[in-house]
């Protein structure tokens, strides 16, 4: 055991150990494999809620601090439970010759989940007895089939599995990393050949192009970020670098203290006038004055966020794909769709050149295993759609554990659609009695996937509790209206929510998506299906093309997406139908106070969606007198702020009425203006109209068909009408 994993250390590699046993045999343990590889206590890093001594502490729930730091010696205590982030940021922190040990706890426990990740899958009804263990299995049965992992029960020496060293170099041979062709001063600060080209071309950007640098863990990204711009600086750039947590500039400030004098903001000046400026956060509210922004782990800004950042300077995003903790999965695929329907300058900047450690590590080869980090959508598949029809149905939890190729192509299809894949969703995946899996199967190849989660069912204490202010976890609708609204209907309804739909990129828009949802809805165990996302036109377009209905939108934007959430239903039972009728009525009926307030910030557009979503809405009756001043109501600013409210009504109701939104002037107009107060140079200043007057013209015509529409017949009539 120590022999093979002095040898794997030479060579510039990771070993790693998974133990079985104790907490108190682990730690012993531990402290051998530490001590004969040379790791003093301030070397290594122990991740636990209890500190043992054997090295520096810290708990799970701080691992985010410790991205772009790095340890010899890391030590996982699992014993209590493993959370599967965790674990994936841990590997992450090891250095290259160093080691990585897993504490799994004693193997007759493997089979009885336990810990907080656990607890977190046990969401009412269901307790943590009905929580899986799969994935700790799989962690332990993918650990004893790598060669070059150690598997060690500390309780049956005889059923363990060393690491077995292999071959290679000792260490490996130095690469040479090749002239830069911005700055001889380059070279010596590179490591590999990958980091002096992505300088290079960092470098070499022309005014108003968007680079996406992306790279696997521990290859110098953030690094090369660093060099470049202290490149770029010398030379008189105004250089901007940002992320949303001052831990993710780490690798950057560790460069910029060794090459540069830092002032005591932290920034950098040199006398050609270029300088280096540092923020963490705020990016939502970022104020751009560089010639050039580097955001560092984009993957966790939302993409409107990003896009709001683009301009005449020139801007790199950088992510780490595959990241052992996921988050940056599919961010390139998806920035880089919406960047070149825009039009944008774009260049892909890739490194993968690890230099942490050496080439084929095999801790980094067990955690892509163990994770499916590597899995991604099959290419050239269009043939299979000529074969026999495809499948669709359900897929077993124990099903998706025993089967690799379909457990891959489940997590390919979900993380190239969803940039913020995580270790944990792969987890709940296998062990949340809440969480079903369907797929879409041509030739088995599998080419859609939708993940499903059951809510409702709750019994009269739970459903008191959210009454009363509590959160209830994993009821994602169930929870809002109970607690918002005091609706004790929902929680009794057994719903379904759709949490993730994903088609393989090759085969979308042929039906695939609507035809699982059809089958996801084809049990008949539930009341209704819902649906939650970030709102934008086209996926408001999709589910209301699919029979949901929005019953919800959040008052504040997404964390993740920074959008609104809006919340869909698709009922199915007479239960279900009288309170979707109810639950849509009484959301329109608060849209108009919402307009102006919270949501005064969304999209014009996508609000008009949302309404045009919803089945039609009658007007809540209005007075005679509110009437006559809606009918007087034209292109007047002054007359039309006679009565806000009321025009708010009728024009959110007048929306409701019509299948497809109106033209994009009139739903910014209607919605942009007149519902959310924004001045009527915005939507000039949009490019929905060429000016002021025109607007108001245009919004008075809008007034008049919905009063056309919706006014009682004593009432009717065409509004009357100002020249501004």
């Amino acid at each position: 055991m120590l022999d093979a994993i002095e040898t794997i250390g030479e060579r510039g590699h990771r070993a790693c150990v998974v133990m079985l046993g104790s907490r108190q045999a682990a730690i012993g343990y531990s402290e051998v494999l530490f001590s004969a590889a040379d790791i003093g206590h301030d070397g290594r890093c122990l991740i636990s809620d209890a500190p043992t001594g054997i090295g520096r502490t810290i708990p799970p729930a701080e691992m985010d601090t410790e991205l772009g730091r790095t340890h010899r010696g890391v030590a996982v205590d699992a014993t209590d439970g493993v959370d599967p982030d965790v674990l994936g940021q841990a590997v992450g922190t090891v250095d290259g010759g160093g080691i990585c040990l897993v504490w799994m706890g004693p193997r007759s426990r493997l089979e009885t989940p336990r810990g907080r990740f656990a607890a977190s899958m046990a969401v009412p009804p269901w307790t943590v007895d009905a929580v899986g263990t799969q994935f700790i299995e799989r962690i332990v049965r993918t650990a004893s089939q790598h060669p070059q992992i150690g598997l060690v029960d500390l309780d049956a020496p005889v059923a363990s599995v060393p690491p077995a060293a292999g071959d290679g170099p000792h260490p490996p041979p130095a690469t040479p990393v090749g002239v830069s062709a911005v700055d001889p001063a380059v070279t010596d600060l590179v490591r590999t050949a990958d980091q002096r080209r992505a300088v290079d071309r960092i470098c070499q950007l022309p005014p108003g192009a968007v680079a996406v640098v992306d790279a696997r863990r521990g290859r110098g990204k953030s690094s090369a970020l660093a060099i470049a711009a202290v490149v770029m600086a010398r030379r008189g750039a105004r250089v901007q670098i940002a992320a949303t947590a001052r831990a993710h500039l780490s690798a950057v400030e560790a460069l910029l203290d060794a090459v540069c004098e830092r002032d005591r903001d932290g920034g950098v000046r040199y006398a050609s006038g270029g300088s280096i400026t540092v923020a963490a956060g705020g990016l939502d509210t970022l104020e751009v004055d560089a010639d050039i922004l580097i955001i560092d782990e984009a993957a966790t800004v939302p993409i409107d966020h990003l896009w709001r950042q683009l301009g005449d300077h020139r801007v790199v995003f950088s992510t780490t794909t595959d990241g052992y903790e996921g988050t940056g999965a599919g961010f390139g695929v998806r920035l880089a769709a919406r960047l070149r329907t825009a039009g944008v300058d774009l260049h892909h900047i890739p490194l993968s050149t690890p230099i942490r450690f050496a080439a084929d590590d095999p801790l980094e080869r067990w955690i892509t295993r163990l994770l499916c980090l590597d899995a991604v959508p099959l290419a050239g598949i269009e043939d299979v759609m000529a074969l026999p029809p495809v499948e669709l149905g359900s897929v077993a939890a124990a099903q998706l554990a025993d089967d690799e190729a379909l457990l891959r192509g489940v997590r390919a299809l979900l993380a190239s659609a969803h940039y913020q894949t995580t270790a944990a969703d792969l987890a709940r995946w296998l062990d949340a009695p809440n969480i079903q899996m369907w797929t879409a199967q041509a030739d088995r190849v599998t080419v859609g996937v939708v993940a499903t989660a059951e809510e409702g069912r709750l019994d009269g204490g739970t459903i008191e509790t959210a009454i009363g202010g509590q959160h209830i976890p994993g009821q994602l609708l169930p929870d809002v209206f109970m607690r918002q609204f005091a609706d004790r209907t929902i929680g009794r309804l057994h719903t379904r929510r759709i949490m993730r739909v994903a088609v393989h990129p090759e085969l979308r828009r042929r039906g695939i998506g609507t035809a699982l949802i059809d089958a996801v809805d084809a049990p008949s165990d539930a009341d209704a299906l819902t649906a939650t996302f970030g709102a934008t036109v086209p996926t408001l377009r999709f589910w209301a093309a699919a029979g949901f209905v929005p019953v919800h939108v959040a008052a504040r934007p997404n964390a993740r997406s920074g959008v609104h959430s809006v919340f869909m239903v698709r009922p199915r039972t007479s239960p279900a139908e009288r309170w979707t009728r109810r639950a849509q009525a009484g959301f329109v009926r608060r849209l108009p106070g919402l307009t102006p307030d919270h949501l005064r910030r969304m999209d014009p557009l996508v609000l008009s969606h949302v309404c045009a979503a919803a089945d039609p809405q009658a007007l809540p009756e209005l007075s005679a007198g509110t009437w006559r001043q809606l009918r007087r109501i034209g292109g007047d600013e002054s007359v039309y702020a006679t009565a806000p409210h009321a025009v708010r009504q009728l024009l959110i109701h007048w929306l409701t009425h019509h299948s497809a939104t109106p033209p994009a002037s009139a739903a910014a107009l209607a919605v942009g203006v007149a519902c959310q107060g924004r001045p009527m140079t915005w939507a000039v200043e949009a490019g929905h109209i060429s000016s002021t007057r025109q607007g108001w013209s245009q919004l008075a015509d809008t007034l008049g068909a919905a009063v056309d529409m919706l006014a009682p017949t004593a009432a009717g009539g065409a509004a009357q009408r100002w020249a501004k």
